[in-house]
């Protein structure tokens, strides 16, 4: 609080003009209220010293945080519902069948021993240690992709106990998104599950 602000001073000055919001003149509470309510323009970034774009990432952001909800609230398991309607486990089989036929992933990763039988140790430099160190976590991530699946078609199967983490990665199939399981054994990604895979293939 100073002086300046009875002195009509813009409440906004580092937005260079695009948006004017000058303090009112001294008055009474209620033309306050309604100065505040008449005058007061609508919500910017600008009024925070913000890029404009700050908006855009923050109703993006909103945007899918809202539809990632409506897919985890929708209904999932649909025995009785009517044809076309996805299930949990039809959409779990398809994603399995993605695995190991069209992405082939058990096959198609990396040999990190026949890598390193091709390199000398003149060539093994800071890039190609990086590569082969690249090349082992992604074998480790194929892996357990491998072991969960498998872990739940022996459930689906009868043949384990359906666990609390394995209906979490169900779910997590379901709804496209990447399970954290896998999350914490791949690369930074924001990609959905299918895209996901894609980029591992």
């Amino acid at each position: 609080m100073n002086d300046t602000l009875l002195d009509e001073a813009d409440m906004f000055p580092f937005t260079d003009g695009k948006v004017v919001f000058k303090c009112p003149a001294p008055t009474t509470y209620e033309k306050y209220i309604e100065y505040i309510e008449q005058e007061l323009p609508p919500e910017t970034p600008l009024a925070f010293g913000m890029h404009p774009n700050a908006e855009i990432d923050f109703r993006t952001t909103q945007c899918e945080n809202l539809f990632k909800l409506l897919i985890e609230l929708q209904p999932k398991d649909t025995s009785g519902g009517g044809e076309g309607v996805a299930t949990v486990q039809s959409k779990v089989a398809e994603f399995m069948s993605r695995v190991a036929d069209e992405a082939s992933l058990d096959s198609n990763k990396p040999n990190v021993e026949e890598i390193l039988s091709k390199l000398s140790e003149e060539d093994r430099r800071p890039y190609q240690n990086v590569f082969l160190q690249e090349c082992e976590l992604i074998c480790v991530l194929i892996k357990e992709i491998i072991r969960s699946l498998a872990e739940i078609e022996l459930a689906n199967k009868g043949e384990l106990t359906m666990t609390e983490q394995m209906e979490v990665l169900m779910q997590n199939i379901f709804i496209n998104k990447v399970p954290a399981t896998w999350l914490k054994l791949s690369f930074a990604t924001t990609r959905a599950l299918g895209s996901w895979l894609d980029n591992i293939k």
